[in-house]
């Protein structure tokens, strides 16, 4: 796996649930990383 979508995932991963009431730009943000890296397998 190369570093960025490792990175990538666990950026989102761990702003998920910190953002997930607070700040729905990051949530947005993150879950279209998700999907780009789950694509990518």
């Amino acid at each position: 796996m190369v570093a960025w979508p490792r990175l990538a995932l666990h950026q989102a991963v761990m702003a998920l649930p910190y953002y997930w009431h607070t700040n729905p730009g990051m949530i947005r943000q993150a879950s279209h990383a998700l999907a780009h890296v789950l694509a990518d397998r």
